[in-house]
């Protein structure tokens, strides 16, 4: 087990890469009176005792000249948060999705068989990609309350390595790919990435902090070792 400072918050991460968010003592008085106000609101059954379950995706595109870049896509939707309130969250994302309940292997669109199917899937449908040279493969889990502000996530977290170039789709209506220079330059710095509307935004949804973290995992480490030394 080792302990990951990344920021202001510190990471709890075992051996089979469960990360969990280490909470200070006023951490857990906030986040116990935010749930009983979740609750009161209505967002949050009192009976709920599971989170929703999710996944995410840090994909490496690799170029023809061998340069490793990550697709970042902008996220923009009204959304029902965790206070009651419907509000727009426009930001920086790498791909991820939510596992739908009521699968039905013979209607197409009904639901999830399996966690690892939704990864490939809101890869197709957010950045258009469909073959990799590394196949997705699950290098963490997260669990944290407060990384989300639409609800608490349970949220596999997958890493894979493409040779197809990802593209503008429905779900991403900008996409910018950058260097692990540059991302991690933002990722350390103000948090902000420039689009290609001239406007900068701040990463959303919690992957500021997924992301450092998974790229410090042994897994995700040894996946970009052929390419280049992850410091």
């Amino acid at each position: 087990m080792s302990i990951l400072e990344v920021g202001d918050h510190k990471y709890r991460i075992n051996t089979i890469s469960y990360v969990e968010r280490i909470h200070s003592p006023e951490d857990e008085a906030r986040a116990e009176a935010e749930i009983k106000a979740y609750v009161r609101s209505g967002c949050i059954a009192p009976t709920q005792r599971c989170p929703n379950v999710a996944v995410d995706m840090l994909l490496f595109y690799k170029e023809k000249d061998g340069t490793i870049r990550v697709p970042i896509g902008f996220f923009n939707k009204k959304k029902k948060i965790l206070t009651g309130e419907t509000v727009q969250i426009s930001g920086a994302v790498i791909s991820g999705g939510h596992v739908e309940s009521g699968a039905d292997p013979k209607a197409e669109g009904k639901g999830d068989l399996t966690v690892a199917s939704v990864a490939p899937r809101e890869l197709a449908e957010e950045f258009g990609i469909t073959d990799y040279l590394v196949p997705l493969q699950m290098v963490a889990e997260f669990d944290d309350l407060n990384l989300d502000p639409r609800n608490r996530y349970l949220t596999h977290f997958f890493a894979g390595i493409t040779e197809q170039k990802p593209q503008i789709t429905e779900e991403m209506s900008m996409v910018r790919l950058l260097s692990l220079d540059d991302l991690l330059s933002a990722l350390y710095g103000d948090g902000m990435i420039l689009f290609p509307d001239g406007k900068r935004y701040p990463f959303v949804l919690g992957h500021q902090y997924k992301i450092l973290t998974a790229l410090r995992l042994p897994a995700v480490k040894k996946m970009l070792e052929p390419y280049f030394n992850l410091p």
